[in-house]
This record gives structure tokens, C-alpha cells and sequence, in this order.
């Protein structure tokens, strides 16, 4: 299966236009992409656009909802979130990055001022490449269970059985080899120093493109923006899980005064309801109760 890219072609029918995301509360790529629908919805609102239609899905990965036969033979065969469905999209979009650039696209999630856009959109490739998890600073198993997802020990038990589908068993196979693939040395000293020193050059090319970062009430990066654009809808969450991985070292002062004011935002609280980036213990069972 191919991974899916954005069908920028616009609708003219918007009535049709009913979506899901597919999430999970605690996955920074999910909770990329639903701030970056909140700051959608509330410029479209504010701009008369067409109103769209989005549900959120729970993928709880914590009861291994995102390795189900259906979501890895229909939704993500990657296994992961966050992804997009519905609507006029011809096939899922399961990237965070491709998904914030088509909601980008169908909110006109840009700047006020149309010169930042190609610095904005440099800026989000540049995020995207950070495995932010090798930031983390913790074992593998903290690690991965703390950002929601699953060991490949559920899939290798799955993979033993004798009662499951042909189709079922090849899309574990590929789970497996993809997660061996993109995470097998998550926090190999060499991943973590990359991480580290991408990290450190996206704050730095953020400062030197948007010099008055963190200046004033505004709390977005752009002080003549009402509302957050596409680059706060990733760039917020990022400094967020930075934070509650303790990784104050790698944020500068600038940056923070910036994500703290956002993340006292009205929008921030609609996308996170109060809740840390990180799940923990204290938390709770996340299908039970939690709005998404």
C-alpha cells in the first residue's frame, strides 16, 4: 500500500464533505493535527468559508485498536495515527504533516501576510523530519508505552495464532517490519544527537525567520495573525512534549514565552481539554471517558 498524499483539488459540492480523524489524545502527530483543525474551524468560522464536517475517532492504541485487521487493511497499514478519512479524499491521508497541509489548504491556514507562507511550509518539513521521540530520555519501554503506542510483542503473539486471515497476517508482517524499520534505534545515540541537533536548527531557522517570536501579547507567531496558523498547529504541540519530556535545554527562552502564552489559548484547551500531551497512569483508562 502507498502512503497516501493530499488531493488539493477543491470541491464544489461542500455539503459532501463529512470527515473522520482517526486519532489518539495522546499521539503528538494526532494532536498536531487537531490543533491545527481547531485553528481551522475557528478562521472558517471567521472567514464565512464553506463548513466541513470532522469527527474525531478514538484509535485507542492502548487496547492495540490501531493493529485490527480493518485499520491496517483499510486505514493505516503502517499501523499508525493520525489519519484522515472521508469526504472527497480519493484514498486516506495518514501523515501528520500531509494532513495539516491539506487542512492548510482548505482553511487557508497560512499567514495574514502571504510572505510567510514559503518560509512557513520550509519550516513545517523541517519539524516533521525530528524523531521526537528519540527526545525522550527514557528507556524504549517508558518510552513507547508513554506515547501510546505498542511494542511488537501484541503483533508477534497475533503472528503465532493459527485462526487469523492470510490478508490479516501479511498486514502484521508489514507492521512488524515497518516498526523494526522506523523504530528499532529510536534512541540510538546517533538518532538522539540527529534529533537534538535538528531540533535545535528548527528553533533556530524559527527565530531568525519570525524575529519578533515570543514579543509582545500575541500568542501566536505571527502577532498580526487573529487566528494561529498551520506553523503554530505543529509548532505548539512539539515544544509542549519537549516540555513534559524535561527537555528544557533544547528550547529557547524566546520559543517558550511564545508556546506557554498559545498553550493558554482557548484553542489549546478545545485540543487537549486540559490533558498533558503525555498519558501516565494517573490518567486512566483513555476509551472510557475521554473526549477527543
Amino acid at each position: 500500500m502507498d502512503s497516501a498524499e493530499s488531493d488539493l483539488t477543491p470541491s464544489s459540492d461542500h455539503s459532501s464533505e463529512r470527515y473522520t480523524l482517526h486519532m489518539f489524545p495522546f499521539s503528538l502527530g494526532s494532536l498536531m493535527v487537531k490543533f491545527t483543525l481547531v485553528l481551522g474551524q475557528k478562521r472558517a468560522r471567521a472567514a464565512d468559508l464553506p463548513e466541513l464536517t470532522f469527527h474525531s475517532k478514538l484509535v485507542d492504541l492502548h487496547r492495540d485498536d490501531n493493529i485490527a485487521e480493518d485499520f491496517l487493511k483499510n486505514i493505516n497499514c503502517c499501523g499508525e495515527v493520525p489519519v484522515l478519512t472521508g469526504g472527497v479524499l480519493p484514498r486516506p491521508i495518514w501523515h501528520a504533516h500531509d494532513i495539516s497541509a491539506w487542512l492548510c489548504h482548505r482553511f487557508r491556514l497560512q499567514h495574514t501576510s502571504d510572505s510567510h507562507v514559503p518560509t512557513t511550509m520550509k519550516l513545517l518539513r523541517k519539524l516533521a523530519v525530528i524523531q521526537t521521540l528519540s527526545l525522550s530520555g527514557t528507556s524504549q519501554q517508558s518510552l513507547v508505552r508513554g506515547d501510546g503506542s505498542r511494542s511488537c510483542q501484541v503483533v508477534d503473539a497475533l503472528l503465532k495464532s493459527t485462526y487469523i486471515s492470510p490478508g490479516y497476517r501479511e498486514s502484521l508482517e508489514w507492521k512488524k517490519a515497518f516498526d523494526k524499520d522506523t523504530k528499532g534505534s529510536t534512541l540510538s545515540d546517533n538518532n538522539v544527537k540527529a534529533a537534538e541537533d535538528e531540533t535545535r536548527q528548527f528553533f533556530r531557522s524559527l527565530m531568525e525567520s519570525f524575529p519578533r517570536l515570543g514579543e509582545g501579547e500575541s500568542p501566536w507567531i505571527v502577532a498580526e495573525d487573529t487566528v494561529g496558523s498551520v506553523l503554530d498547529g505543529h509548532t505548539v504541540p512539539f515544544v509542549a512534549r519537549l516540555m513534559e519530556y524535561h527537555r528544557h535545554d533544547l528550547i529557547p527562552g524566546r520559543v517558550q514565552k511564545y508556546a506557554l502564552r498559545a498553550m493558554a489559548s482557548p484553542e489549546w484547551q478545545e485540543t487537549t481539554h486540559g490533558r498533558p500531551t503525555l498519558w501516565n497512569a494517573t490518567l486512566g483508562h483513555v476509551h472510557l471517558s475521554y473526549e477527543l
